[in-house]
């Protein structure tokens, strides 16, 4: 009897020892999927804790040429994911193709408005996340190669006792319609004029704004900005119209007009043509979205 009990714990033993190896591996493949599958985020996040100091601008011992590009919060394509550091799908492709043609990148925080202004004065080189292509903007800037095509939506934020409903653009007629300056969202919103549009050089100027009830609807391209401000003021969240801009637009990099670096903007161009070939900024895409 003794040896009977003693070779059923032996097997049990046995069994817990084998089902602890499968578990251990299954754990390892596991993880090893998700690394490979979020291998751009991981890089990326993993440099900038990695380096010491400001990690948005190119090491002092690094000899490259630089880029001046900007940066803003704009999920999922660039986001602060910390104070001071900030990732993405469009930083991480950036820095690659300027490494591709011997570059480094130093980036600058700035709202679009103030982006623009320095592509226009050359202080800035590169913008990126541009999704509308217009004629206006063409006599201004050059636009790099279409990264891709994707869905864009854009929201009309009220307040919470809005009581007339949003549902098509005549619907805000008479009203003072905010909107982020330097932003072109449709034709149908451009040219509408049956209400009152009002820029604002920054989202926070907006939705202070919004506050002082100086306007009465805010346009948005992102839910997660604006409610962020809102926390930060200690507002009243906002209601979403029914109503939404959707169209699917490309998705570029801005270059300013600087006679000196176009030659610089064809290379970086025929990088971003190789990354897109290979499949490679698709990818980074996805490894973002996880």
């Amino acid at each position: 009897m003794i040896t009977h009990k003693f070779r059923v714990t032996k097997i049990t033993q046995y069994r817990f020892f084998w089902l602890s190896i499968i578990l251990l591996f299954v754990l390892v493949i596991t993880g090893a999927y998700i690394v490979n599958k979020s291998r751009y985020k991981l890089a990326v996040i993993v440099e900038d804790f990695m380096m010491p100091g400001n990690e948005l601008v190119a090491p002092a011992n690094d000899s490259r040429p630089k880029l001046i590009a900007t940066f803003r919060d704009k999920p999922p394509s660039m986001y602060l994911y910390s104070p001071g550091r900030f990732a993405g799908p469009l930083r991480f492709i950036l820095e690659e193709a300027a490494s591709k043609i011997g570059y480094a990148v130093d980036w600058q925080q700035a709202g679009l408005s103030v982006s623009l202004t320095g592509l226009q004065n050359n202080s800035i080189d590169i913008v990126p996340h541009i999704r509308s292509r217009t004629q206006d903007r063409e006599k201004l800037y050059r636009y790099s190669v279409n990264l891709m095509n994707q869905k864009r939506s854009i929201y009309f934020a009220l307040r919470n006792n809005q009581a007339n409903a949003i549902n098509e653009l005549s619907d805000l007629q008479g009203m003072i319609v905010g909107y982020p300056q330097g932003n072109h969202f449709t034709n149908e919103f451009q040219n509408a004029s049956d209400f009152k549009k009002k820029p604002y050089p920054t989202i926070e100027l907006m939705v202070l704004a919004f506050n002082r009830h100086e306007i009465d609807v805010m346009v948005v391209s992102s839910k997660r900005a604006i409610e962020k401000q809102l926390r930060i003021i200690g507002a009243t969240n906002v209601k979403y119209a029914k109503f939404t801009l959707d169209n699917n637009p490309g998705l570029y990099f801005l270059y300013s007009k600087n006679p000196t670096q176009q030659a610089v903007y064809n290379r970086l161009n025929q990088a971003l043509i190789e990354l897109k070939k290979q499949g490679l900024i698709e990818n980074v895409f996805k490894s973002f979205a996880r």
